[in-house]
């Protein structure tokens, strides 16, 4: 094999087919790397596995130069002398649920970590071969760190996912608790353009509005929210509600008000807008978020968002409120509600001139 020349050991794409983990080798070295595969905005990452060949007494600059993968200098691996090339048949995957980190085992023995968290702070991943922290590589965490127990919960994760009836066991049981606060949904809408994660839209007649959830989000942790919360565990787990009320409810605006008949075709729109930001993380692999504005595209009003983790600012009766926020578990993870909250055009520019929370406050004191 010449210097130029390289061979992809392992390559695998992820269930949200939004990422690659590529295992690949030249005569030199050996990376695992983790690519976007539809989405050229999303993050690159990579963590260098072994040497093949001798280590060099300082860092690789020279291959840096020429575009080629570096070799890993003296201090930073288990075997500057080289080590032995992988035999494809002993490498598998085991991805992070939210799709955006994977780990590499070798012969059913934990060889690399590219993480969620993956080129924050300097850090790319964790691998068996490196020794010390050299070229953003670190070693392989301590036997007492909390990542083994993450990696098995993926391991276990996944197991649950690929079981035939996981699907419609998660699905029926969180309609049941929806419709222990909402009563009977009046329509079920399945989004079936995409293979994972499995996603519905459920529509539910409310005596003063008609309010429209996501069903299947909460199944998988939502990608970036451990990047924006400080206590992620309580995020991770999200389902979005948008309450679209009557044109003579209590506290609409009159803006809304003089929506009249008009407001019929608006919420013919909102499943479809609804199954758009279902599908959003798994695509741009980042969380939605209290505070987050959504534009359609669409030129009708209250066709575009802005969220809000409270229920308070939807205008939901009071009952309902305190009902969606009740503990619900999903796999030891409680239910985390993220509310999308109609706005027009006027509304967008008040909440990026001078922030959600002071367009969400307006709104509630109106």
């Amino acid at each position: 094999m010449s210097e130029t020349e390289s061979e992809i050991l392992k390559e695998e794409e992820n269930p949200f087919e939004n990422y690659a983990a590529v295992v690949e080798a030249d005569d030199r070295t050996v990376y695992l790397y983790l690519l976007p595969t539809q989405n050229e905005h999303l993050p690159a990452n990579a963590v260098w596995l072994r040497n093949l060949v001798e280590a060099p007494a300082e860092p690789d600059q020279q291959s840096i130069q020429e575009g080629r993968p570096p070799l890993m200098h003296v201090q930073g691996c288990n075997h500057p002398n080289g080590y032995t090339r992988y035999n494809p048949e002993d490498l598998d995957f085991v991805w992070f649920p939210e799709g955006n980190g994977v780990s590499l085992y070798h012969q059913g023995d934990l060889e690399a970590i590219l993480p969620t968290w993956s080129g924050k702070e300097n850090v790319s991943g964790y691998s068996k071969e490196a020794l010390g922290y050299q070229s953003n590589t670190l070693p392989l965490p301590p036997d007492n760190s909390a990542i083994y127990q993450r990696l098995k919960d993926n391991l276990e994760f996944w197991d649950r996912r690929t079981r035939p009836e996981d699907w419609e066991l998660f699905r029926n049981g969180l309609l049941q608790h929806y419709e222990s606060v909402l009563g009977k949904h009046s329509q079920y809408y399945a989004l079936t353009d995409v293979k994972f994660p499995v996603l519905g839209i459920v529509e539910f007649p409310l005596e003063t509005g008609m309010l429209y959830t996501t069903l299947g989000m909460s199944r998988q942790p939502m990608p970036g929210i451990e990047l924006i919360k400080q206590e992620p565990e309580h995020y991770v787990r999200r389902e979005i509600f948008l309450y679209s009320p009557d044109v003579n409810a209590p506290g609409v605006s009159e803006d809304y008000a003089n929506l009249g008949g008009a407001l019929g075709e608006i919420r013919s729109s909102y499943p479809g807008l609804l199954g758009r930001l279902a599908r959003y993380p798994w695509i741009v692999s980042s969380a939605l978020d209290h505070g987050h504005l959504f534009e359609s595209g669409m030129e009708t009003n209250y066709c575009d968002f802005i969220f809000s983790e409270s229920p308070l600012p939807t205008g939901l009766p009071d009952e309902i409120m305190s009902g969606l926020m009740e503990h619900y578990s999903i796999e030891g993870y409680s239910l985390s509600p993220l509310f999308a909250l109609p706005a027009s055009q006027e509304d967008l520019l008040v909440a990026r001139q001078k922030g959600a929370d002071f367009w969400i406050e307006k709104r509630m004191r109106n």
